[in-house]
Protein backbone atom coordinates (compact mmCIF):
# COMPACT_ATOMS: atom_id res chain seq x y z
CA UNK A 1 0.00 0.00 0.00
CA UNK A 2 1.54 3.07 -0.79
CA UNK A 3 2.39 5.09 1.92
CA UNK A 4 0.41 8.17 1.86
CA UNK A 5 -2.65 6.22 0.59
CA UNK A 6 -5.47 7.00 3.43
CA UNK A 7 -4.12 9.39 5.31
CA UNK A 8 -4.60 13.52 5.76
CA UNK A 9 -2.25 15.65 4.17
CA UNK A 10 -2.08 19.57 4.44
CA UNK A 11 0.08 21.01 1.28
CA UNK A 12 -0.08 24.80 2.48
CA UNK A 13 1.06 27.27 -0.76
CA UNK A 14 -1.01 24.17 -2.63
CA UNK A 15 -1.61 26.66 -5.31
CA UNK A 16 1.33 27.30 -6.34
CA UNK A 17 4.14 25.98 -8.90
CA UNK A 18 5.61 23.11 -6.38
CA UNK A 19 2.44 23.26 -4.18
CA UNK A 20 -0.05 22.39 -7.24
CA UNK A 21 2.00 19.36 -8.69
CA UNK A 22 2.68 17.97 -4.96
CA UNK A 23 -1.29 18.13 -4.14
CA UNK A 24 -1.34 16.53 -7.78
CA UNK A 25 0.74 13.48 -6.82
CA UNK A 26 -0.49 12.82 -2.94
CA UNK A 27 -4.65 12.72 -4.59
CA UNK A 28 -2.99 10.04 -6.94
CA UNK A 29 -1.11 7.99 -4.50
CA UNK A 30 -4.86 7.80 -1.83
CA UNK A 31 -3.85 10.92 -0.20
CA UNK A 32 -7.10 12.85 1.37
CA UNK A 33 -5.58 16.19 0.55
CA UNK A 34 -6.08 19.82 1.98
CA UNK A 35 -4.44 22.55 0.11
CA UNK A 36 -4.38 26.18 1.15
CA UNK A 37 -5.09 28.65 -1.51
CA UNK A 38 -4.24 32.93 -1.12
CA UNK A 39 -3.18 34.80 -3.80
CA UNK A 40 -4.27 32.14 -6.71
CA UNK A 41 -7.20 30.30 -6.75
CA UNK A 42 -7.22 26.28 -6.96
CA UNK A 43 -10.04 26.54 -9.49
CA UNK A 44 -7.48 28.34 -12.61
CA UNK A 45 -4.87 25.67 -10.88
CA UNK A 46 -6.63 22.12 -11.44
CA UNK A 47 -8.83 20.17 -13.30
CA UNK A 48 -12.00 19.54 -12.37
CA UNK A 49 -11.03 15.93 -11.48
CA UNK A 50 -8.61 16.85 -8.95
CA UNK A 51 -10.70 19.71 -7.58
CA UNK A 52 -13.65 17.28 -6.59
CA UNK A 53 -11.04 15.42 -4.66
CA UNK A 54 -8.97 18.46 -3.04
CA UNK A 55 -10.39 20.25 0.22
CA UNK A 56 -9.34 23.91 -0.45
CA UNK A 57 -9.40 26.32 2.16
CA UNK A 58 -8.91 30.17 2.20
CA UNK A 59 -5.95 30.72 4.72
CA UNK A 60 -3.62 33.78 5.86
CA UNK A 61 -0.59 32.02 7.10
CA UNK A 62 0.58 35.22 8.84
CA UNK A 63 -1.94 34.59 11.04
CA UNK A 64 -1.75 32.28 14.07
CA UNK A 65 -5.30 31.33 14.39
CA UNK A 66 -5.48 30.43 10.68
CA UNK A 67 -2.77 28.49 11.29
CA UNK A 68 -4.25 26.65 14.04
CA UNK A 69 -7.01 25.99 12.01
CA UNK A 70 -6.03 24.54 9.48
CA UNK A 71 -3.76 21.79 10.83
CA UNK A 72 -6.60 20.60 12.51
CA UNK A 73 -6.99 16.76 11.80
CA UNK A 74 -4.74 16.43 9.55
CA UNK A 75 -1.49 13.19 9.73
CA UNK A 76 1.22 15.34 7.75
CA UNK A 77 2.15 18.86 6.65
CA UNK A 78 3.86 19.91 3.68
CA UNK A 79 4.69 23.44 4.62
CA UNK A 80 4.90 25.18 1.35
CA UNK A 81 3.57 28.47 1.77
CA UNK A 82 5.81 31.24 1.73
CA UNK A 83 6.44 35.10 0.31
CA UNK A 84 8.69 34.88 -3.20
CA UNK A 85 9.66 37.72 -4.41
CA UNK A 86 12.32 36.68 -7.66
CA UNK A 87 15.92 38.00 -7.11
CA UNK A 88 15.09 41.63 -7.37
CA UNK A 89 12.44 41.81 -5.11
CA UNK A 90 14.92 40.11 -2.34
CA UNK A 91 17.37 42.59 -3.00
CA UNK A 92 15.03 45.73 -3.09
CA UNK A 93 12.09 44.79 -0.31
CA UNK A 94 14.03 42.41 2.27
CA UNK A 95 11.44 43.27 4.53
CA UNK A 96 8.41 42.10 2.42
CA UNK A 97 10.71 39.12 2.45
CA UNK A 98 11.57 37.89 5.42
CA UNK A 99 9.05 39.24 8.29
CA UNK A 100 6.21 37.04 6.46
CA UNK A 101 8.00 34.05 5.91
CA UNK A 102 9.17 33.87 9.60
CA UNK A 103 5.84 34.37 10.76
CA UNK A 104 4.44 31.94 7.92
CA UNK A 105 7.21 29.28 9.52
CA UNK A 106 6.55 30.23 13.14
CA UNK A 107 3.10 29.52 13.13
CA UNK A 108 2.82 26.55 11.12
CA UNK A 109 5.26 24.17 12.76
CA UNK A 110 3.66 25.34 16.43
CA UNK A 111 0.21 24.90 14.87
CA UNK A 112 1.05 21.88 14.11
CA UNK A 113 2.88 21.29 17.51
CA UNK A 114 -0.70 22.18 18.74
CA UNK A 115 -2.58 19.94 16.81
CA UNK A 116 -0.57 16.92 17.19
CA UNK A 117 0.62 16.23 13.58
CA UNK A 118 2.36 13.32 12.95
CA UNK A 119 4.68 14.69 10.53
CA UNK A 120 5.95 17.83 9.28
CA UNK A 121 8.09 18.82 6.02
CA UNK A 122 9.61 22.31 6.49
CA UNK A 123 10.70 23.48 2.77
CA UNK A 124 13.91 25.40 2.77
CA UNK A 125 15.99 26.75 -0.33
CA UNK A 126 19.39 26.22 -1.86
CA UNK A 127 20.13 30.10 -1.04
CA UNK A 128 20.75 29.74 2.05
CA UNK A 129 24.20 28.62 1.29
CA UNK A 130 26.82 30.99 1.11
CA UNK A 131 29.26 31.44 -1.62
CA UNK A 132 32.13 31.01 0.80
CA UNK A 133 31.73 27.34 0.97
CA UNK A 134 33.06 24.61 -1.73
CA UNK A 135 30.83 23.52 -4.57
CA UNK A 136 29.17 21.39 -4.88
CA UNK A 137 27.34 22.21 -1.80
CA UNK A 138 27.05 20.05 0.78
CA UNK A 139 24.18 19.48 3.54
CA UNK A 140 26.57 20.33 6.61
CA UNK A 141 27.24 23.30 5.09
CA UNK A 142 24.29 24.95 5.18
CA UNK A 143 24.54 26.85 8.17
CA UNK A 144 28.80 28.56 7.83
CA UNK A 145 29.46 31.81 5.79
CA UNK A 146 26.95 34.52 5.36
CA UNK A 147 24.34 34.31 2.58
CA UNK A 148 24.77 35.86 -0.68
CA UNK A 149 24.08 39.53 -0.80
CA UNK A 150 21.36 39.34 -3.52
CA UNK A 151 19.39 36.34 -1.70
CA UNK A 152 20.24 37.38 1.80
CA UNK A 153 16.80 38.11 3.25
CA UNK A 154 15.63 35.03 2.07
CA UNK A 155 18.17 32.46 2.97
CA UNK A 156 18.20 34.30 6.39
CA UNK A 157 14.63 33.43 6.97
CA UNK A 158 14.77 30.15 5.81
CA UNK A 159 18.20 29.27 8.38
CA UNK A 160 15.73 30.46 10.93
CA UNK A 161 13.35 28.12 9.66
CA UNK A 162 15.54 25.10 9.60
CA UNK A 163 16.34 25.73 12.95
CA UNK A 164 13.16 26.49 14.44
CA UNK A 165 12.56 22.48 12.94
CA UNK A 166 15.39 21.60 14.67
CA UNK A 167 14.55 22.68 18.42
CA UNK A 168 11.14 21.44 17.49
CA UNK A 169 12.27 18.32 17.05
CA UNK A 170 14.18 18.50 19.97
CA UNK A 171 11.90 19.85 22.56
CA UNK A 172 8.24 18.56 21.29
CA UNK A 173 9.82 15.15 19.65
CA UNK A 174 8.12 16.36 16.13
CA UNK A 175 9.02 14.51 12.81
CA UNK A 176 10.38 17.09 11.06
CA UNK A 177 11.94 16.58 7.64
CA UNK A 178 13.59 19.40 5.87
CA UNK A 179 14.22 19.93 1.93
CA UNK A 180 16.53 22.59 0.14
CA UNK A 181 15.50 22.33 -3.05
CA UNK A 182 17.41 23.89 -5.74
CA UNK A 183 16.06 26.24 -8.79
CA UNK A 184 13.07 24.68 -9.58
CA UNK A 185 10.74 24.90 -12.99
CA UNK A 186 8.06 23.98 -14.44
CA UNK A 187 4.51 24.40 -15.41
CA UNK A 188 2.41 26.90 -13.59
CA UNK A 189 6.07 29.03 -12.55
CA UNK A 190 5.29 32.46 -11.69
CA UNK A 191 6.26 34.08 -15.61
CA UNK A 192 5.98 37.71 -14.02
CA UNK A 193 8.43 40.24 -15.33
CA UNK A 194 9.57 41.94 -12.22
CA UNK A 195 9.23 38.87 -10.16
CA UNK A 196 9.36 35.31 -12.27
CA UNK A 197 12.88 33.54 -11.70
CA UNK A 198 15.01 32.65 -14.44
CA UNK A 199 13.63 30.08 -16.49
CA UNK A 200 10.30 31.41 -16.54
CA UNK A 201 11.70 34.55 -17.20
CA UNK A 202 13.71 33.74 -20.06
CA UNK A 203 10.67 31.71 -21.68
CA UNK A 204 8.30 34.27 -21.45
CA UNK A 205 11.19 36.94 -22.89
CA UNK A 206 11.89 34.21 -26.19
CA UNK A 207 7.89 33.26 -26.74
CA UNK A 208 7.41 37.16 -26.52
CA UNK A 209 10.30 37.13 -29.57
CA UNK A 210 12.37 39.87 -27.70
CA UNK A 211 15.08 41.06 -29.52
CA UNK A 212 17.64 41.77 -28.36
CA UNK A 213 17.43 39.16 -25.98
CA UNK A 214 18.56 40.57 -22.25
CA UNK A 215 19.91 38.61 -19.90
CA UNK A 216 20.86 40.07 -16.27
CA UNK A 217 24.32 39.86 -15.01
CA UNK A 218 27.20 38.40 -17.29
CA UNK A 219 25.52 34.90 -18.43
CA UNK A 220 28.61 33.15 -16.49
CA UNK A 221 26.43 32.54 -13.17
CA UNK A 222 25.71 28.71 -12.60
CA UNK A 223 22.46 27.24 -11.54
CA UNK A 224 21.28 23.66 -11.08
CA UNK A 225 17.73 23.24 -12.31
CA UNK A 226 15.59 21.04 -11.04
CA UNK A 227 11.79 20.11 -12.52
CA UNK A 228 9.02 20.71 -10.64
CA UNK A 229 7.85 16.84 -10.58
CA UNK A 230 11.22 15.54 -9.28
CA UNK A 231 10.89 18.74 -6.60
CA UNK A 232 7.63 17.27 -5.14
CA UNK A 233 8.75 13.89 -5.48
CA UNK A 234 11.90 14.49 -3.42
CA UNK A 235 9.86 16.09 -0.99
CA UNK A 236 7.35 12.96 -0.28
CA UNK A 237 10.28 11.02 -0.11
CA UNK A 238 12.11 13.00 2.44
CA UNK A 239 8.68 12.86 4.59
CA UNK A 240 8.01 9.33 4.45
CA UNK A 241 11.50 8.12 4.61
CA UNK A 242 13.78 10.64 6.39
CA UNK A 243 11.38 12.90 8.90
CA UNK A 244 14.37 14.14 11.23
CA UNK A 245 15.32 17.79 11.52
CA UNK A 246 18.59 17.24 9.12
CA UNK A 247 18.27 18.75 5.79
CA UNK A 248 18.51 16.86 2.53
CA UNK A 249 18.90 19.00 -0.82
CA UNK A 250 16.95 18.23 -3.66
CA UNK A 251 19.32 18.57 -6.98
CA UNK A 252 20.10 17.16 -10.19
CA UNK A 253 23.65 17.15 -9.78
CA UNK A 254 23.92 19.15 -12.73
CA UNK A 255 24.91 22.68 -13.44
CA UNK A 256 24.92 24.89 -16.40
CA UNK A 257 25.56 28.44 -16.66
CA UNK A 258 23.18 31.24 -17.75
CA UNK A 259 24.30 31.88 -21.05
CA UNK A 260 24.25 28.19 -22.15
CA UNK A 261 20.67 27.92 -20.47
CA UNK A 262 19.75 30.88 -22.41
CA UNK A 263 20.67 28.82 -26.16
CA UNK A 264 18.85 26.10 -24.51
CA UNK A 265 15.39 28.14 -23.67
CA UNK A 266 16.08 30.15 -27.69
CA UNK A 267 16.58 26.75 -29.50
CA UNK A 268 13.06 25.44 -27.39
CA UNK A 269 11.43 28.42 -28.41
CA UNK A 270 12.83 28.70 -32.25
CA UNK A 271 13.57 31.81 -31.66
CA UNK A 272 17.14 33.41 -32.70
CA UNK A 273 17.97 36.92 -31.06
CA UNK A 274 21.20 38.96 -30.38
CA UNK A 275 21.87 38.44 -26.49
CA UNK A 276 22.19 41.52 -24.61
CA UNK A 277 23.99 41.32 -20.93
CA UNK A 278 22.41 43.51 -18.45
CA UNK A 279 25.33 44.15 -16.25
CA UNK A 280 24.15 46.82 -14.12
CA UNK A 281 21.06 44.07 -12.97
CA UNK A 282 21.74 41.79 -9.80
CA UNK A 283 22.58 38.16 -11.26
CA UNK A 284 22.12 36.86 -8.00
CA UNK A 285 25.17 34.20 -6.15
CA UNK A 286 27.54 33.60 -8.73
CA UNK A 287 27.15 29.42 -8.47
CA UNK A 288 24.89 27.58 -7.26
CA UNK A 289 24.52 23.54 -7.73
CA UNK A 290 24.24 21.13 -5.24
CA UNK A 291 25.76 17.39 -3.86
CA UNK A 292 23.42 14.58 -4.54
CA UNK A 293 25.23 12.45 -2.60
CA UNK A 294 23.12 12.64 0.36
CA UNK A 295 20.02 12.16 -1.12
CA UNK A 296 21.19 9.02 -2.87
CA UNK A 297 22.27 7.51 0.30
CA UNK A 298 19.37 7.77 2.34
CA UNK A 299 16.67 7.88 -0.10
CA UNK A 300 17.97 6.36 -3.29
CA UNK A 301 16.22 9.57 -4.56
CA UNK A 302 17.12 10.71 -8.08
CA UNK A 303 15.68 13.41 -10.35
CA UNK A 304 14.35 11.83 -13.66
CA UNK A 305 13.80 14.98 -15.91
CA UNK A 306 16.75 16.35 -18.05
CA UNK A 307 17.00 20.10 -18.27
CA UNK A 308 16.27 20.07 -21.88
CA UNK A 309 13.35 17.96 -21.32
CA UNK A 310 11.78 19.83 -18.36
CA UNK A 311 12.25 23.51 -20.94
CA UNK A 312 10.56 21.54 -23.77
CA UNK A 313 7.71 20.85 -21.31
CA UNK A 314 7.83 24.44 -19.81
CA UNK A 315 7.71 26.10 -23.40
CA UNK A 316 4.78 24.10 -24.08
CA UNK A 317 2.95 24.61 -21.21
CA UNK A 318 3.60 28.34 -21.83
CA UNK A 319 2.22 28.38 -24.92
CA UNK A 320 -0.87 26.73 -24.39
CA UNK A 321 -1.40 28.45 -20.93
CA UNK A 322 -0.73 32.15 -22.06
CA UNK A 323 -4.38 33.77 -21.25
CA UNK A 324 -4.28 31.96 -17.67
CA UNK A 325 -0.35 32.02 -16.52
CA UNK A 326 0.19 32.71 -13.24
CA UNK A 327 1.63 36.04 -12.32
CA UNK A 328 2.13 37.51 -9.16
CA UNK A 329 3.94 40.65 -7.34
Amino acid sequence: MPFYEGKNVLVTGGTGMIGSHLAEMLVDQGAKVRITEHVNKASEIFSSDYLKKLEVVRADLTKATDSELITKGVDFVFQLGAVLTGVLGNFERPVQMFTPNVLIQTNMIEAARKNDVERFLFTSSACIYSSEISLPFKEEDGMNGQPDKNNEAHAWAKRIGEIQAKYYSQEYGINVGIVRPFNTYGPRDNFHPRTSHVIASLIRKAEEKQNPFKIWGNGQSTRDFVFVTDTARGMMEVLEKYPKADPINIATGRHISILDLVKLILKASDHKAEIVYEKDKPSGQKDRYGSTEKAEKILGFRTQVSLEEGIEKTVKWFRNNRTRIKEYE
